[in-house]
């Protein structure tokens, strides 16, 4: 019994990392432009590359700023994606819903966390142009 119990815990386990697996990069070779309701956020041009998601303001008060970051994606509906990004530098943490069906994006940015800049962010945008590459 005890056998039994250890070879289904494993099966469990060895799919559950697969699934996990499986999610992690899945938006990799997706890129997309979008435009936060907030205008002072402004606009972001985002691609998917190799795990990472790679970003540049392109209008705001953030113009100019960009970078990258590990991403983690998983999808939940229909063209519809959950990301996650954490910038280890300055501790950053983003979560983004892309409906890239609808053409609608959410997101929840904890800037600079346990510091005298420390913000949380909840925005909302329009998807202007994207290509997603289902992985």
């Amino acid at each position: 019994m005890k056998k039994l119990l250890t070879l289904i815990v494993l099966i469990a386990t060895t799919q559950l990392m697969a699934q996990e697996e499986k999610n992690t990069n899945i938006l990799d070779g997706t890129s997309v432009f979008y435009n936060y309701e907030n205008e002072t956020m402004g606009a972001v041009q985002a691609e998917f590359i190799d795990g990472q998601f790679n970003f540049k303001f392109t209008k705001g008060a953030y113009e100019g700023a960009e970078g990258n970051t590990p991403y983690q994606a998983r999808k939940i509906g229909d063209q519809m994606y959950m990301v996650s990004t954490l910038n280890k530098e300055n501790s950053n943490f983003v979560t983004f819903v892309f409906n890239f069906k609808g053409k609608v994006m959410y997101s929840s940015v904890l800037v600079e966390p346990k510091s005298e800049n420390e913000m949380v962010l909840f925005e909302e945008g329009i998807i202007e142009q994207s290509y997603l590459k289902e992985n």
